[in-house]
């Protein structure tokens, strides 16, 4: 806990200056990084190896373009370590069995495999028009790659995939058949601009990599794939290093559909026990899970980074308990959320919810969180509508626009509290946050934010009609909970401020306007003004005549919530997340 309001200011000051920095860093290092892996056409072996539908497997080496071979498999075996196979169009649906596996293709070599083609034309891939299927028909997985190799799989069509009886998962609970449509295991491996769907296994319904570091997943639809336990689109196991790159990853299934044993998590994706891994610009929508995680899971996942990501529409199923509808962090220390719109994500069965913390992002037990520039709005929950934090120590939140989200109340479960963010047991600051029009059912009990138990520091934030009138700003609720607001605007609630039941509140150069009452229990505040902040359109940006200009008090925040710069000593800040610039245009004079 916080001691001290310097002590905290200086603590949290060089910490966000070292996260902005670190940031930038960061950026510049996944640029490189991920598409450096990103393999530019093969892996340069010395054949090429063709297959066709029309073709024939006796006797043959596959590299003859006017006698290719007739099944995948065949060409896996006679080609040596980094060749490349190219498939014409057309459906695949031989399933063979090897080392007591059932798949269309068991891959032990180093080889890129690749479809797009058609019989008369080996040299030009068109997967959108001339597609390559590998349909298993549930007799086995599509594909099986494991040993010390690399394999490069693009271009392809994998569906119809069952795990049934292949085995292979790790962490299980009961049911350990993984990877309905690609298993991958022990191998760096690279997939791209697939078409994985329909599969099912008991985790990573479509896909499961483990013990893989440096695997891509880049450009795949990753769709209607199903998991009784775990990860219905993709599981990403013990593989550091890996990249989640422009994926469409939806419509996907965790659910207890047959031999799974309750443990149904992670909707569209798990990355578990994997660190550095970059999920960046995927669109992540329409996943289920019956218990937490509809769109996304990360447990155990050090120094993850999920930025510039669509999350949307993702739900939990009701009459359960769970959490995080959008994206679930769980034990995953150092995280970045950056720059994504999580949004719409909630629970299936609005009238019985059962218990859903975090509608769009839960964290439990992770520490050195960064959650900035992010924007999180229409997401439902039973507490926390937008955000739902336990047990995290350092977390930050660096200019996030928290709107619209709902924490509804389920009968006899005294829920429906913070309807922008619930913390407990957590310690945090916040910079240049914008939380407005939240709702929760239990309005005076945090509409905006709701601490148990928790310390928050507010630099700059902008918190306005949460509940329109009849709600609660900030609400502490219990001795434990203490809160330090500096350079605020606080605007149409019920209460500001409430910490009636003993918690601390200190509050700093702020605004007021619209509030029944300001402040409620043990506060001090100094440095107030009370004043219409005279709001652009979008509710929190401010007008040319504002009053909270130049009201705030110098900082070590160097930038608003759109990244433009306050003024330096000694002209003063704004108050809020906004600093409003003035532009001053010369004109143009050219020399005769």
């Amino acid at each position: 806990m916080l001691s001290n309001k310097n002590d905290g200011w200086w603590r949290y000051g060089r910490i966000f200056l070292a996260l902005l920095f670190g940031l930038w860093a960061i950026t510049v290092t996944f640029n490189a990084f991920a598409w450096g892996y990103l393999p530019e056409s093969s892996l340069g072996g010395v054949n090429v190896r063709y297959v066709s539908p029309s073709g024939q497997d006796l006797a043959n080496s596959c590299t003859n373009l006017a006698n290719p071979c007739a099944t995948l498999q065949r060409a896996v075996d006679v080609a040596l370590a980094g060749d490349e196979i190219r498939l014409a169009e057309g459906t695949y649906g031989d399933v063979s069995t090897f080392n007591g596996l059932d798949q269309i293709a068991y891959i032990d070599t180093s080889l890129t495999i690749r479809g797009g083609y058609t019989a008369t034309d080996f040299d030009h891939s068109h997967p959108q028009t001339q597609t390559t299927i590998l349909d298993a028909q549930t007799l086995g997985r599509g594909l099986v790659i494991t040993g010390s190799v690399t394999a490069v799989i693009e271009n392809l069509t994998i569906q119809n995939g069952d795990a049934a009886g292949q085995g292979g998962a790790i962490d299980t609970f009961g049911c350990n058949d993984a990877g309905g449509g690609i298993f991958a295991q022990n191998a760096q491996i690279s997939l791209i601009n697939n078409v994985v769907r329909d599969n099912i296994a008991c985790d990573g319904g479509g896909i499961y990599i483990v013990n893989s570091p440096k695997a891509i997943l880049h450009g795949n639809h990753i769709s209607a794939n199903q998991a009784y336990d775990y990860g219905g689109g993709f599981g990403l196991i013990g593989s550091n290093s890996a990249a989640v790159v422009e994926n469409q990853i939806f419509q996907n299934l965790a659910d207890e559909i047959g031999a799974g044993t309750g443990q149904k998590h992670c909707g569209g994706g798990q990355i578990n026990n994997s660190t550095d891994v970059q999920v960046e610009g995927n669109t992540i929508y329409e996943n289920v899970a019956a218990n937490s995680g509809g769109g996304l899971c990360l447990s155990f996942a050090h120094s993850a980074r999920v930025q510039n990501n669509l999350v949307y529409n993702n739900f939990r199923k009701g009459g359960f308990e769970g959490n995080g509808a959008g994206i679930s962090i769980y034990a995953s220390n150092s995280v970045l959320v950056v720059a994504n719109m999580i949004y719409g994500n909630g629970s299936q069965l609005v009238t019985d919810m059962g218990t859903l913390r975090g509608g769009g992002i839960y964290a439990e037990a992770s520490n050195n969180l960064l959650f900035a520039q992010n924007q999180i709005y229409d997401n439902l929950a039973t507490l926390g509508g937008g955000f739902y934090l336990d047990s995290c120590q350092m977390a930050e939140f660096q200019a996030n626009i928290i709107r619209n989200n709902f924490a509804k109340d389920m009968p006899d479960r005294d829920e429906g509290f913070g309807g922008g963010i619930f913390a407990t047991g957590t310690d945090f600051v916040a910079t240049n946050s914008v939380i407005i029009d939240n709702v929760a059912d239990i309005a005076s009990s945090g509409s905006g934010v709701h601490l148990q138990s928790s310390e928050g520091m507010f630099w700059h934030p902008t918190i306005a009609r949460n509940n329109s009138i009849t709600g609660t700003a900030v609400f502490l609720s219990d001795t434990l909970s203490t809160v330090t607001i500096t350079n605020a605007i606080v605007v149409s609630h019920s209460v500001g401020i409430d910490a009636s039941t003993g918690g601390t509140a200190t509050v700093s150069h702020v605004l007021w306007y619209a509030n029944n009452q300001n402040t409620v229990g043990t506060e001090s505040v100094t440095e107030a003004i009370t004043a219409d902040p005279q709001f652009a359109a979008d509710g929190f940006h401010l007008t040319l005549n504002s009053p909270a200009l130049n009201q705030a008090t110098i900082s070590n925040v160097l930038t608003d919530i759109d990244g433009e710069l306050r003024p330096a000593y000694p002209f003063l800040p704004d108050l809020g997340a906004d600093e409003r610039h003035y532009f001053v245009y010369f004109p143009f004079i050219a020399k005769p």
